[in-house]
């Protein structure tokens, strides 16, 4: 067979593989498009049987500021840190605050379309700031202490689309660089063996035992001495 054939059948076998390869792209492509659309669907559907399920519940509604829900009349109840932090709760979402049992629950019933900021974080009297493009936001202290926030991580949080000049932003996580995570980890150390000198050896000589007479008396023994109880005032057991 001429080369020149040779060289068109194998042109034509690394064309076809390139257009299957396109083409099974085109459709993971479509496929993913789809199902985000389909994932969208149902958490608009999730929210909606939330919302309707908190609503019947009797308690306390509210929209939260960053710290706290603030009812209609103005009233505020301060939402758990922990609770903020890891829910990613944004300013403007809608709260519910009812009983069970004896303890409170919060609950969001309701929130606004989210978008996503990039920034640097920041301390301003003690507190903690994001910078971005839109403006500065604070964010939650637990939220940063619990990604070991550094000053000047870059971060990604979360405010309200419809209000870019909202206070505050839900801390959503810090992008670490390579060079602060390597000058975190440990050195080895060498540690080095104690060099032992050896002692001269020194002769002993044997001594015979001292017999006792028998008009030898064994001294009398002291009354041992009483000890008081340390444990009376700082008991650790």
């Amino acid at each position: 067979m001429p080369e020149t054939k040779k060289e068109e059948e194998r042109s034509s076998k690394i064309d076809f593989n390139k257009e299957k390869y396109e083409g099974a792209k085109r459709m993971i492509q479509a496929a993913m498009r789809n199902l985000e659309r389909v994932s969208n669907y149902v958490e608009k559907m999730e929210q909606e049987e939330r919302k309707d399920f908190y609503m019947g519940i009797p308690g306390v509604e509210g929209t939260f500021d960053g710290e706290a829900l603030v009812t209609e009349n103005g009233k505020k109840k301060v939402v758990p840190p922990n609770y903020a932090a890891k829910s990613r709760l944004v300013f403007g979402d809608k709260l519910k605050l009812f009983k069970d049992g004896d303890r409170d629950v919060y609950k969001q019933i309701d929130r606004p379309e989210r978008k996503k900021i990039e920034g640097i974080l920041t301390k301003k009297e003690g507190k903690w700031y994001l910078l971005s493009d839109s403006g500065s936001y604070k964010i939650s202290d637990v939220s940063a202490q619990f990604n070991d926030a550094q000053l000047n991580d870059e971060a990604e949080a979360f405010i309200p689309a419809d209000n870019l000049k909202s206070p505050f932003a839900a801390l959503d996580r810090i992008k670490k660089s390579k060079e602060k995570k390597e000058s975190g980890e440990t050195k080895d150390i060498e540690i080095k063996k104690p060099t032992i000198k050896k002692k001269p050896i020194k002769k002993t000589t044997l001594k015979r035992p001292l017999t006792k007479k028998k008009d030898d008396k064994d001294p009398e023994e002291k009354p041992k001495e009483f000890v008081a109880d340390i444990l009376d005032e700082d008991d650790l057991r």
